[in-house]
């Protein structure tokens, strides 16, 4: 559905049918705007919201000097002007029915063109709109409107049910009203006649934790228009989740704020302890002004982000950036003045350590939230039929959610999703797209591999076959010798492989260079692999990998402790810029960092002594970051198995009781022989 359509969009949109992610089909959606609007009449579905915006467009190609828009409410009704202006003079708007929520688009009249804007749309607005040139009457649109209401208020208690109604302003014989949960499946349906104009949906206490509900307005089989509603648990928070420079929403202000002064203060998530006071509203009549703060000023580019509708309370934020996510909060200006309304607005930005990574490199996507409720979820998962899942680990810290991907693009089409739940529902997800550079010629990618059996690393290659000789080498960065040649081929020729440094844990993924893929494969990886692969025909490289090598060892403490402590140990083969190691205990927290910064410093290794109080908590891991971006995870589970003497004890004690069982039964046996025997004779 989109609204109030230009002649751009009618080529902007396409249709797409997905399977498990992968596009199979998609057509183009394009349609034709007519500019010309003489005469021209149609219909427009607005909900009675605070979110809503209707603008009344009119123009002409021919100069006229007066405009004129009229309303009526029914169509029985004479229309009343409620907008008019003449060339050369100001806009003169009736505000009796309308207020400040009517507008005019642009200051003056051309003598061509004279929109404007109702914001926000009320339920009583419904009706017919025209716009007259002169006395020439242009185009007419009819207003439909719809609200959700619900009988209790917005926060409810335990036990409590709640009826919402959604209720349309005019409906035809044709009008069907559908209400529909939070998971998109449809609850209840009615097509409405006679005189009904709503249809009623009672929410019973186990069902709103879904929380949101939309009525759906249907005119024949076409949707027009989808109103959602929001029941909250009491106690709770209104709050909004944005994409970092994506949505446009409005934070509504309190309903019933007095007639006193009202402040807007703004608590950053980035510093929880500051409070800044952004604007004061003042009552003027009808509506309220605002005065924005010395405070607000002071903040970067947060005049281009927050807007105040003109003559209320409502706070309108265009394209937020990350750092705007925050407490929103409205406050009596009196002392020991009351919290009037509060919005927490939380803002999710997504990265990838590299636009555009290396075929057969890795690369870490991450996904933050400004802050983390315990009732809030960040998850990914991959996209596709043929997306594998034994390539990636996860892992959440603070408030970032990590996906390490290894060999992008080798086995995987690079599709991702990333999702934010609340108590187990949806509110804000997104797809992420990694784009693989598959031209392999001089580039240069360094990964991370661990020292464990199930830990591979994939040298990938492309050669051309007109060249001689094409060959991987490899220098090691634990022993300085020599750069030392582990597989080479001629054209079309076998590969021949050397077995002196990696055994049989070095193989090809090939037979042969023909197709241009010279691959090999070390598996599983172990920490003296440790150093610079090179392919490469002659003096021309074609790829380069640096693999550095990450393991985690345990050794038992002093004597004195009593064999209680264990201490871990995590090696990294090879030192960075700003490389940090992590621990990270089994319920994901981390307990200690340490940065390793010297690139020639000895001892590149973190120790962790695991207390006997700890001892119960089997899973560790070990995280190495390179500034800022976790590479791999290592995990480690504590060997709790018993001493060797209890399991002498135990494992005889199986074998007594087996051979009790034996004799047992072959004691019962040679009784029953004897007995058979007697009665046969």
């Amino acid at each position: 559905m989109v609204r109030h359509v230009t002649v751009e969009d009618g080529k902007l949109y396409q249709c797409e049918v997905r399977e498990n992610g992968t596009i199979i089909h998609s057509g183009e959606a394009h349609f034709s705007v007519s500019e010309a609007l003489y005469k021209k009449s149609y219909k427009l579905y607005r909900s009675g919201s605070d979110h809503s915006e209707l603008d009344l467009i009119c123009h002409s190609v021919t100069y006229y000097s007066k405009a004129v828009w009229t309303w009526r409410t029914v169509p029985q009704s004479w229309g009343r002007e409620i907008a008019s202006v003449s060339r050369y003079q100001h806009v003169n708007m009736d505000r009796t029915s309308f207020g400040n929520r009517l507008v005019p688009k642009v200051a003056g009249y051309n003598g061509y063109k004279f929109s404007v804007r109702i914001i926000p749309v009320l339920f009583e607005d419904a009706g017919l709109y025209t716009c007259f040139l002169e006395l020439n009457r242009f185009v007419t649109i009819e207003l439909i409107t719809v609200k959700v209401t619900a009988e209790l208020s917005d926060t409810v208690t335990e036990g409590d049910t709640v009826t919402l109604n959604c209720s349309v302003s005019d409906a035809t014989a044709s009008t069907r009203l559908v209400w529909i949960n939070g998971d998109g499946e449809t609850v209840g349906e009615k097509t409405l006649s006679g005189e009904e104009n709503s249809l009623s949906l009672i929410i019973h206490e186990a069902e709103r934790g879904r929380g949101k509900w939309t009525c759906g307005v249907f005119s024949g089989s076409q949707l027009t228009l989808l109103v959602t509603y929001y029941v909250k648990c009491n106690g709770s928070l209104n709050s909004i989740y944005f994409f970092h420079e994506e949505g446009n929403f409005v934070l509504k202000g309190p309903d019933n704020p007095g007639s006193d002064s009202v402040e807007l203060e703004w608590s950053p998530h980035t510093g929880q302890q500051t409070t800044k006071r952004l604007a004061t509203f003042h009552r003027e009549g009808q509506r309220w002004t605002v005065q924005w703060s010395d405070e607000f000023s002071k903040i970067p580019d947060i005049s281009q982000r927050l807007h105040v509708d003109w003559g209320t309370l409502n706070l309108r934020i265009r394209k937020p950036t990350f750092q705007l996510a925050g407490l929103f909060t409205w406050n009596q200006t009196q002392i020991g003045g009351n919290t009037l309304s509060e919005w927490e607005v939380f803002g999710i930005k997504v990265k990838a350590d590299s636009q555009r990574p290396v075929m057969g490199s890795d690369v870490t996507l991450s996904c933050t939230i400004s802050r983390l409720p315990d009732t809030v979820s960040l998850h990914w998962k991959p996209r596709g039929s043929c997306q594998r899942s034994n390539n990636t680990d996860q892992i959440r810290l603070n408030n970032t959610v990590y996906l390490m991907v290894r060999q992008v693009g080798t086995r995987d089409p690079g599709l991702y999703t990333w999702e934010v739940q609340e108590n187990g529902s949806i509110v804000l997800t997104g797809d992420t797209n990694v784009g693989v550079d598959e031209d392999l010629h001089n580039k240069i990618s360094t990964v991370y591999r661990s020292d464990t059996e199930h830990s591979e690393l994939d040298l990938i290659c492309e050669a051309s076959a007109k060249f001689n000789k094409t060959k991987w080498t490899w220098k090691s960065q634990l022993f300085q010798h020599q750069q030392a040649e582990i597989a080479s081929t001629h054209s079309s020729e076998s590969i021949d492989v050397d077995r002196s440094y990696f055994g049989n844990r070095l193989r090809t993924t090939v037979g042969n260079l023909k197709g241009k893929n010279f691959s090999m494969r070390i598996a599983p990886v172990q920490f003296g692999d440790a150093g610079v692969y090179t392919c490469s025909t002659g003096l021309h490289k074609h790829v380069t990998i640096e693999l550095i090598a990450v393991k985690v060892t345990a050794e038992p403490s002093d004597e004195d402790s009593g064999g209680d402590n264990v201490t871990l140990n995590c090696s990294v083969s090879d030192v960075t810029a700003s490389t940090r190691l992590v621990w990270i205990n089994g319920d994901d927290k981390t307990i200690q960092v340490e940065t390793l910064n010297d690139h020639g410093q000895e001892g590149k290794s973190s120790q962790q002594i695991i207390p006997k109080i700890d001892a119960d908590k089997t899973k560790w891991m070990c995280a190495v970051f390179h500034q800022n971006i976790l590479k791999i995870l290592i995990p480690y589970r504590k060997n709790m198995c018993p001493p060797l003497n209890i399991l002498i004890i135990i494992v005889s004690g199986y074998l007594l009781v087996k051979l009790v069982i034996a004799l047992g039964l072959i004691c019962c046996l040679t009784r029953c022989t004897l007995s058979l025997g007697d009665n046969w004779s």
